[in-house]
């Protein structure tokens, strides 16, 4: 890939000029699918009014998993009425199917 821009942009270097989101169809590391490399273009980048060649590097983040904890219902066995407690990391549905020990 290749960014380029009509006009200079300027970036500290603790600041992303572009971040690229990906979604793995298979399950791997994604350090180990992806890489930079010099294969076809040559991978730099330019700094300065002189273009003075720079590096390019790839950082692999992962987005934090959403969580959500299931906890034992209490009493336990229970006879009409229970509580069952959960926690989930942000506000969304959820459902939960209670069944018998036949599964009904």
């Amino acid at each position: 890939m290749s960014f380029a821009s009509k006009e200079g942009v300027t970036v500290n270097e603790d600041e992303t000029l572009f971040t690229l989101v990906v979604k793995a169809n298979k399950a791997g590391n994604v350090s180990d699918m992806m890489n930079l490399n010099s294969t076809v273009t040559p991978a730099e980048s330019y700094v300065g009014d002189a273009l003075t060649v720079g590096k390019v590097s790839l950082n692999v983040r992962t987005s934090p998993v959403a969580t959500i904890e299931l906890f034992q219902n209490e009493p336990n066995p229970f006879k009409g009425q229970t509580t069952v407690s959960f926690n989930m990391s942000k506000a969304a549905q959820a459902v939960i199917t209670v069944t018998d020990v036949t599964g009904k």
